[in-house]
């Protein structure tokens, strides 16, 4: 009976040592076939798939002239659109719903295949709004469709294809693959909501219906065309802030000439990628202080009030370096004769460096550089009125930060705000510091741009 049980125990023991398995990453699907639309001599198509749950661009792809493409996408449902773009003639576009499991294969697939119409009941749509989780590090982008208009009929039809191009470039370029940046789909969305309507009906299993959680725009990336002088189209491109309207950055200009449209147009996109990578998501890190200093002599108090704009310096980091230094200063002396003159303040810089810790908490350190300490002259009257007047002595402490701390904590993703104290002192005399530093999103700006 023992010798029974000794494989089984070997067996038990090795499994101990091994620990435990990691679970396998899923394997992306494949979604592949054709446009379903020629792709003419002199024409450019292109091919992106957007997630119907957030409303991002997963994969875009150049395609060839014979229509072809393949997609490498993780397991989900998407909308896969198809564009062709050529001069003299307006952009045509395909588009097709995509559900993929995790590895699967789908190689023979046509974007105009005929679809089959959902029976369905009208019904006002329930699905769940965004919901507010954030990613740091990574700056959302909308392209949207160029604006303007030219007197060459070509060129005022490409206009309409110039964005989709663009998208192009931008997903499978360094904005996206390098730099981390998310593409949010902006011409075709309506068909992702279309698609989460429906999966809010009665015809949905409930435990595998979609529920939005749609990307907010950042950056909205705009198009403007006009005739160039000498000839062509002149493209320019601006960015400015999705929420306030404000431009970003500097615009990209270029032009595209008859006999090399799409080389020029390539160029023009390089310079927008080069432009979104320096594009940073900004947090705001708020100090507010109250200082007193009490001393047998004298006694003082003061504020410090002081923001800095943190941008980010590399992956999962951000950082500034701003001045601070004491206002609001009042004091008062306790030796007769001899009142308190001249409050001097230095300004000295002070730093913030947040990293990502992970699992929804930033890190968060913060801290002066150099003697912050505000100081007064104590002046005291002659002891007789013959006496002569001694000169006012410098340096007497009012206010400083004096182990004001932590120095280090950690707040959520969407920030937060951090209780601080510090105190030097011996039997009630010294220096008493408390405040708060806060810490929050405050939009985007370009990197490197991190002051008060």
């Amino acid at each position: 009976m023992r010798r029974s049980l000794a494989p089984l125990a070997a067996a038990l023991l090795l499994a101990v040592l091994a620990g435990p398995v990691a679970a396998a990453t899923p394997r992306p699907g494949t979604f592949a076939g054709t446009l379903g639309v020629k792709v003419p001599k002199g024409a450019q198509a292109d091919v992106r798939a957007i997630d119907r749950a957030t409303g991002t661009l997963v994969a875009a792809r150049p395609v060839s002239r014979t229509g072809a493409f393949s997609l490498k996408l993780p397991a989900g449902q998407y909308v896969v659109v198809g564009t062709v773009v050529r001069p003299g003639a307006r952009p045509a576009q395909v588009r097709l719903g995509v559900t993929l499991k995790a590895g699967q294969q789908r190689k023979k697939a046509s974007l105009k295949a005929k679809k089959k119409k959902k029976k369905r009941k009208k019904a006002r749509a329930a699905f769940v709004q965004e919901k507010g989780q954030m990613t740091p590090g990574s700056v959302a982008v909308g392209i949207h469709p160029f604006t303007g208009t030219s007197r060459d009929a070509d060129f005022a039809m490409l206009k309409n294809g110039l964005d989709d191009l663009l998208i192009t470039d931008v997903v499978g370029g360094d904005f996206h693959e390098r730099c981390g940046g998310t593409v949010v789909e902006i011409e075709r969305r309506a068909d992702a909501i279309k698609e989460l309507e429906f999966q809010q009906s009665p015809y949905v299993d409930p435990s595998t219906r979609l529920e939005r959680n749609f990307v907010l725009e950042d950056v909205a990336v705009q198009g403007l065309v006009a005739d160039a002088p000498g000839g062509g189209l002149q493209v320019t491109i601006s960015f400015v802030d999705a929420r306030t309207g404000a431009p970003i950055g500097s615009s990209t200009t270029g032009t595209l000439r008859p006999d090399t449209v799409f080389e020029d147009y390539d160029a023009i996109a390089k310079r927008v990628n080069e432009e979104l990578c320096k594009l940073s998501d900004v947090y705001e890190v708020r100090l507010d202080v109250g200082g007193r200093g009490n001393f047998a002599t004298h006694q003082g108090a003061g504020e410090i009030h002081a923001v800095l704009k943190a941008t980010r310096i590399g992956e999962g980091a951000w950082r500034a370096v701003g001045p601070l230094r004491w206002e609001g200063l009042t004091y008062s002396s306790k030796t007769p004769k001899c009142p308190l003159i001249d409050p001097v303040a230095p300004e000295v810089p002070w730093s913030v460096t947040i990293t990502d810790a992970g699992g929804g908490l930033l890190n968060v350190v913060w801290g002066p550089q150099g003697n912050d300490s505000a100081t007064a002259s104590i002046d005291c009257e002659p002891d007789g009125k013959d006496d002569p007047d001694p000169p006012p002595v410098p340096g007497m402490p009012l206010t400083a930060l004096l182990n004001t701390g932590p120095l280090a904590f950690q707040v959520p993703y969407a920030g937060g705000t951090q209780a601080i104290t510090g105190e030097v002192s011996d039997g009630g005399d010294g220096f008493f510091d408390s405040g708060t530093v806060t810490v929050k999103p405050a939009g985007i700006a370009m990197a490197g741009g991190g002051g008060g």
